[in-house]
């Protein structure tokens, strides 16, 4: 019961913080960066009492477009957030939590974007089911910052947004992806055949795991163009674990 008392008064300190529309931009980063701290650390009891104070909070709250940093401390925050929560309690919140990621996803900030698109894909599947209606705007938005031009060094960015897609196509199920599985795989291959981090490789494999959940036999259809591409991808990692070693090391690796 202590404790419960705290956590009230604790919670309730940043969320006034943020309520107020004149705050200053140190102060609403600390502020989210308190909020982002109690859904992960004290989650899910903060998430089951206080969803109905927090999540309205973090959709209404808009940071100054050039302040980058709050901008992706909003994106984590909701990510904290809604990682815990039910769908039955996300779901009065679900419109104005998912147009405030959309929102946030066209931040300038590369940072601020790339965080935003795994707070979609997390809501998705913490909202489940409830996400259904959304998964046209979600797709939308997701697949417009997945096809434009970036450097080979940022296409971390583009692997994020894949995961993103693949927890969504998790969550929807088959007959609603199908549609939209051609271009993402398409788009997949081309990414994973010139990856050189691994980082990067790993991400990929995730949302591919998601992928073959998601279209089941039908992930078969891919397999020609994928096999040659995870097959020289295994090659590499398998070269660079060699690497140093001495021949007879290797041999026996």
């Amino acid at each position: 019961e202590l404790i419960d008392f705290y956590l009230e008064r604790m919670v309730s300190l940043p969320l006034n913080i943020l309520e107020d529309q004149d705050i200053h931009p140190r102060l609403c980063y600390a502020a989210l960066r308190c909020v982002e701290t109690l859904c992960r650390d004290w989650g899910p009891i903060i998430q089951s009492k206080y969803h109905v104070r927090i999540l309205p909070v973090l959709a209404k709250l808009s940071c100054h477009p050039e302040h980058h940093r709050n901008q992706m401390h909003q994106a984590m925050a909701i990510i904290d957030c809604c990682h815990k929560c039910t769908p039955e309690n996300l779901e009065p919140f679900l419109f104005a939590i998912v147009l405030k990621v959309r929102e946030l996803c066209q931040s300038k900030s590369f940072l601020a974007r790339a965080w935003a698109v795994s707070a979609l894909g997390t809501v998705a599947s913490s909202a489940q089911d409830r996400f259904t209606q959304f998964y046209e705007t979600a797709m939308e938005t997701l697949k417009d910052l997945l096809m434009r031009k970036y450097q080979v060094t940022r296409y971390n960015f583009k692997a994020k947004c894949l995961e993103s897609i693949s927890l969504i196509a998790a969550v929807i199920g088959k007959e609603k992806f199908q549609n939209d599985a051609n271009q993402v795989m398409e788009v997949l291959v081309s990414i994973l055949s010139c990856l050189k981090y691994h980082s990067t490789k790993i991400i990929i494999f995730k949302a591919l795991e998601n992928l073959f959940h998601c279209l089941g036999q039908d992930f078969s259809l891919f397999l020609k163009d994928l096999m040659p591409v995870l097959l020289l991808s295994c090659k590499l990692v398998g070269k660079k674990k060699n690497k140093g070693q001495s021949p007879q090391r290797s041999a026996e690796n």
